[in-house]
C-alpha cells in the first residue's frame, strides 16, 4: 500500500492504474496496454472503527492520462484529511460495448505533523487533571 503525507500533490508515478488487455489469439500471455472507452474514480476515507467509505468530494472524478494503459488520479491530498486508510474506486469500460469494471486501490496517509486524526480510546478512563489559571 502506498503511503504519502498531508498535503502531497499526487506526482505521475502516484497510485498509476494500469490497464492492459490480451490479444485474442494462440499466445494467451501476450497482452497490450490500452487507453478505456471510458474512465472515472472517486476517493474516501475508511472509518478506522465502522470500516465504512465516507467519501470525499464529487462521486466522479475525472483522472489524469500519462500514456496508453497508465493513468492516475488527480488531486491534492488535503492537509486537513486525517491520517488513515483511503481507497480509490475506479470505473471504467474498456469499449463503448463492453460492461463497466470496477477496481479499488488503497492507499495510506500519514501525519505531516499538521494535524492528528482523532483518536478512538473506548476501553480508557480519563486523566484526572488539575489546570490552575494565574495572571
Amino acid at each position: 500500500m502506498e503511503s504519502f503525507v498531508q498535503g502531497h500533490r499526487l506526482n505521475d508515478d502516484d497510485l498509476v492504474l494500469y490497464l492492459y488487455a490480451r490479444y485474442i489469439s494462440s499466445r494467451p500471455d501476450e497482452t497490450f496496454p490500452y487507453t478505456p472507452f471510458w474512465i472515472r474514480y472517486n476517493v474516501g476515507f475508511i472509518h478506522p472503527i465502522t470500516n465504512n467509505y465516507m467519501l470525499i468530494g464529487p462521486t466522479e472524478r475525472i483522472p489524469r492520462y500519462i500514456d496508453t494503459g497508465k493513468v492516475r488520479p488527480n488531486f491534492i491530498i488535503d492537509e486537513n484529511w486525517n491520517p488513515g486508510t483511503y481507497k480509490i474506486r475506479w470505473s471504467y469500460m474498456a469499449t463503448d460495448v463492453s460492461s463497466i469494471e470496477n477496481l479499488t486501490v488503497e492507499f495510506e496517509i500519514v501525519s505531516a505533523g499538521i494535524q492528528q486524526g482523532n483518536l478512538a480510546m473506548e476501553n480508557h478512563a480519563d486523566v484526572i487533571a488539575v489546570m490552575t489559571l494565574t495572571d
